[in-house]
């Protein structure tokens, strides 16, 4: 599948199929999340993978947020090291190549953020035992979706400002007659 493809075929899945992830598909979708983009490449991503369903129930049955965790097959914690520059949108690049490299292999994926969520936070750096410094940002869900999700247009001409806010969009840009 072509990237674009990719991007506008994506969604958020929140019923899985509880067919495992294989292991050779958990390493391709953590070296993708590796290949992001980072502050002075600082890299700032940490990653748990959980797939012992007895810790996802227990996720989705403490966080009403994550309760897509309970069909999940496998989830994976990322984390920012906090003494690393701009962490935050590092580990928010690397989720979106993990989403985009879920997609691409087959299975569906779900971004449930933690990180400002203190209660949740804390809940996730008790069960998966984080060290100081170590900051856990969200939990990305993934597996065969249960069910195949609609093809959507989410563009927004009136969205898109030019030069300044007050700029309308230009005229030719009301219709859109192109769509990657």
């Amino acid at each position: 599948m072509d990237i674009f493809t990719a991007i506008r075929t994506r969604r958020s899945v929140r019923r899985f199929l509880p067919e495992p992830v294989n292991d050779e598909h958990i390493d391709i979708l953590l070296e993708a999340a590796m290949m992001a983009p980072s502050s002075k490449n600082a890299q700032p991503w940490r990653f748990v993978v959980i797939n012992d369903k007895k810790t996802l129930n227990a996720i989705a049955h403490n966080d009403p947020y994550a309760a897509p965790a309970a069909d999940a097959p496998m989830g994976i914690l990322v984390c920012g090291d906090e003494s690393k520059a701009s962490w935050v949108e590092g580990c928010s690049a690397a989720i979106e190549n993990m989403l985009l490299a879920a997609h691409g292999l087959g299975y569906g994926s779900f971004w449930c953020g933690i990180y400002q969520d203190h209660a949740r936070e804390r809940i996730m750096r008790k069960r998966c035992k984080l060290p100081e410094g170590i900051e856990p940002f969200a939990l990305v869900l993934i597996g065969k979706a249960a069910h195949p999700l609609p093809l959507l247009d989410r563009y927004d001409p009136h969205k898109v400002h030019y030069n300044s806010w007050e700029d309308k969009v230009p005229e030719e840009k009301e219709s859109r007659p192109y769509r990657f």
